[in-house]
């Protein structure tokens, strides 16, 4: 384990939607991470700022880093889908999808970069929980630098 770099603060970062979204493929969505690193443990509340389906929700991470990976879970306080027409859903009664990063630190650009995907489950009939692939995609972050 790597405890020599503290990963904790100010992170700008942009994720871009893969194949399983169609038309909207390689579009992207930016985001705010404020990241607090112990040890290898990384916690850190994440902000939609532009971008494809931008929600208003924070979104909590939960994760690890060590020996330069970086692994975590993103959940928004709500569930969010997009509908048969394209727009963003916002179900307030639920909370989010768990969302599983996984990425490399880049030690010269100090940034990380790696892929993501959604693992939800929808009740059949309403009772039976079936699991799904509810998307995929790329993911980039770098320290934000103060002015």
């Amino acid at each position: 384990m790597d405890f020599n770099k503290d990963h904790s603060g100010h992170w700008k970062g942009e994720i871009v939607f893969g194949k399983r979204y169609g038309s909207k493929e390689g579009t992207t969505l930016l985001f705010d991470l404020e990241l607090v690193q112990y040890m290898n443990q990384i916690t850190g509340v994440a902000r939609d700022t532009e971008g494809e389906h931008v929600s208003p929700d924070e979104a909590s991470i939960n994760g690890t880093i060590s020996d330069g990976e970086i692994n975590f879970v993103k959940q928004y306080v709500h569930l969010h889908y997009l509908e048969q027409d394209g727009s963003l859903h916002i179900d307030d009664t639920q909370p989010g999808h768990l969302i599983y990063y996984s990425g490399r630190y880049n030690k010269e650009s100090d940034s990380f970069a790696g892929t993501w995907r959604i693992k939800g489950r929808f009740k059949l009939f309403g009772v039976i929980p079936i699991p799904y692939n509810g998307g995929d995609g790329t993911w980039q972050m770098e320290r934000k630098r103060m002015p």
